[in-house]
């Protein structure tokens, strides 16, 4: 509910094209001091461990960790 994969900014940035992209890059988005001091890019692998563990990824950040309700 935070993200889109259609480009639109919610309350989160959206998560098209996010492999392969710098972290906390989307333009238009303000990101948490947490994540904007992380110089790299996303990979599949980064993004699994953020979205299961995103305090234990990125100290500080301000994103919850991914519950799946099925």
């Amino acid at each position: 509910s935070c993200h889109s994969v259609d480009g639109q900014v919610g309350a989160g940035p959206p998560l098209a094209g996010i492999l392969g992209r710098r972290v906390a890059s989307h333009p238009g988005f303000r990101y948490s001091p947490a994540l904007a001091a992380y110089d790299g890019r996303w990979t599949e692998e980064l993004l699994l461990a953020f979205m299961t563990d995103p305090q234990g990824t990125f100290k500080g950040t301000t994103m919850p960790p991914l519950t799946l309700d099925w």
